[in-house]
């Protein structure tokens, strides 16, 4: 059973005001997909999940420029300070993002994976094409969403007491598992590699962002390195 998979974060001596400054010096290191970089959805919730949205902006492809990290960087910055022009103690602030990750080119569980059923087509609806050999076109590199969401002290009753003042949604743990598809030596590359990139994250913002504490968690109480582990022994 497929469990949402989050990524908490906490800061030390963390002062309200600071929130979009941490904000973007977490989505400073993570790796957009080149097919959709940048923040592509704002919303602003009051009070609790339960409330209707205050503040929502999508943001078209052609709206953001990636001709350098400085034009990537001012659409952040840009982003961020639109979405928490009113910052209030009760209010989350929810950043949508996507990196790209392997998945299976047939079958799978890469559709609908994300709790908003995003899909995995590129723009313009044309599939990405994989760029390694014929032996591994079985496989390819799709965007996938990442919910960032920076929580005020008050919101749900101080969920970012368990939360985290930002927390990280990454979709659900089958992404990196895959556990419906049949787990071939030529696959387990694939499944590493997402692995690799989600460590890799991880340990880019503790070396970068000054977080006091993290916690990689799943909302069904499961531990994504034991399910890897009963996968891979499966293989064996």
């Amino acid at each position: 059973m497929a469990g949402q998979l989050y990524l908490s974060l906490w800061f030390p001596n963390f002062r309200f005001a600071s929130l979009p400054a941490a904000t973007l010096s977490v989505l400073q290191q993570f790796p957009f997909s080149p097919a959709r970089p940048g923040i592509r959805a704002a919303i602003a919730y009051p009070l609790n999940w339960g409330e209707p949205h205050v503040y929502q902006r999508i943001w078209e492809a052609d709206e953001i420029s990636v001709e350098s990290p400085e034009a990537l960087q001012g659409q952040l910055e840009r982003a961020i300070s639109e979405a928490t022009e009113m910052l209030h103690e009760d209010y989350a602030y929810e950043f949508e993002v996507n990196w790209d990750l392997w998945m299976p080119k047939f079958g799978g569980t890469h559709e609908g994976a994300n709790n908003s059923g995003t899909s995995t087509e590129m723009d313009d609806g044309e599939v990405e094409d994989s760029d390694e050999p014929d032996d591994q076109s079985t496989w390819v590199r799709k965007p996938s969403l990442v919910r960032v969401t920076a929580l005020g002290p008050d919101f749900e009753d101080a969920a970012f007491e368990q939360m985290g003042q930002i927390r990280l949604d990454l979709g659900h743990d089958s992404l990196f598992l895959q556990p419906e598809i049949p787990l071939g030596p030529a696959d387990l590359q694939h499944i590493q590699q997402n692995i690799a990139m989600l460590v890799d994250l991880t340990a880019r913002i503790e070396k970068n962002c000054g977080v006091s504490s993290r916690l990689l968690w799943s909302d069904d109480d499961s531990n994504l390195a034991q399910k890897l582990l009963e996968r891979l022994q499966k293989l064996n």
